[in-house]
C-alpha cells in the first residue's frame, strides 16, 4: 500500500510539473523553414513573407503515440493552433505523450498566451485512441473562439469557449519537443504519428495544408542530430507522417 501511494504522488507530481512549467517554445523562422529546434510540422499562412490576418479554423486528427518510458524524464506533444509563427498570440490545443518518474504520461490540454497552458482535467486518454481536435474562430467581432477535443475511441469530448486577441496569421500541424521548466529536455521515444484530415479555413478557402502557402519543419538538435521527421504530404495535402528518430 505504502508503495502504491508513493507511486500515485509520483505521478501526480508529474503532472503538475508539466501543468505549470511547460513553456511555449520559440516559434522557428517562418521562412526559413527544413530545421527547427523544438518543431517537427507543417505551417501555413495566406503568405509566408508578409501573411495576412485571416485564419479562421484549424483542425486535425491523429492516433495518439505510444511512448516508451525511460529513467530520464522525456516529453512530446501533439498540437494544433492559430497565430504564434509570427508573433506572439497564440490559441493552440492538442496531446501530450511524456515519460516521467520512468512511467507513461498521456493527456489532452489547451494553451493561449500569455497564460501557461492549461490540463484537460475531464478527458483521460490512452495511447492508440483517435483524437479530433479543432479550433475555430466563432465570431469575429468579439473574438470568440471555440476549442473542441473529441476522442472517437472513449468516446469523451471536450468543448471551450474563450474570447481572444489573436493575431489569425497562421495555423500549424506540429509535433513538438516542449519546454520544461525553461529547458529544453530529451524528446520522447514516441511511435510514428499520422496527422489526418488536416484542414484550415484562410479567408474564403478552406483545404488541406497544401490548399495554402506552406512551411515543412524537421526537428534537429544542437550537434545536427535529427530527432523527428516530418514526411511529404499526402496525395490529398492533408496528412503527414512524424518519425521520432533521437531523443537528443
Amino acid at each position: 500500500m505504502g508503495l502504491a501511494i508513493i507511486f500515485l504522488a509520483s505521478i501526480a507530481l508529474g503532472l503538475l510539473v508539466i501543468n505549470q512549467l511547460r513553456g511555449s517554445s520559440p516559434s522557428p523562422s517562418p521562412t526559413s523553414g527544413g530545421r527547427s529546434y523544438n518543431w517537427v510540422g507543417y505551417t501555413v499562412s495566406s503568405d509566408l513573407r508578409t501573411p495576412q490576418p485571416n485564419v479562421w479554423t484549424v483542425s486535425a486528427t491523429w492516433v495518439v503515440p505510444t511512448i516508451k518510458a525511460t529513467g530520464l524524464d522525456s516529453y512530446s506533444a501533439a498540437w494544433i493552433r492559430v497565430g504564434g509563427t509570427f508573433d506572439g498570440s497564440l490559441i493552440q490545443a492538442g496531446t501530450e505523450a511524456d515519460s516521467v518518474f520512468g512511467s507513461p504520461i498521456y493527456s489532452t490540454w489547451y494553451e493561449i498566451l500569455p497564460y501557461d497552458s492549461l490540463p484537460v482535467s475531464s478527458m483521460t486518454i490512452s495511447p492508440v485512441d483517435l483524437v479530433t481536435v479543432s479550433i475555430s474562430l466563432t465570431n469575429a467581432t468579439s473574438g470568440t473562439w471555440s476549442i473542441k477535443i473529441s476522442d472517437a475511441t472513449s468516446g469523451q469530448s471536450f468543448n471551450k469557449t474563450m474570447t481572444y486577441s489573436s493575431s489569425r496569421l497562421s495555423a500549424e500541424w506540429i509535433v513538438e519537443r516542449p519546454l520544461v521548466n525553461g529547458a529544453m529536455p530529451p524528446l520522447a521515444s514516441f511511435t510514428t504519428t499520422t496527422f489526418t484530415s488536416c484542414s484550415a479555413t484562410i479567408g474564403a478557402t478552406t483545404g488541406g495544408i497544401s490548399a495554402f502557402p506552406y512551411t515543412i519543419y524537421n526537428l534537429y538538435w544542437r550537434t545536427n542530430t535529427e530527432l523527428a521527421s516530418c514526411s511529404p504530404l499526402g496525395a490529398a495535402g492533408s496528412s503527414f507522417t512524424v518519425t521520432f528518430l533521437s531523443a537528443e
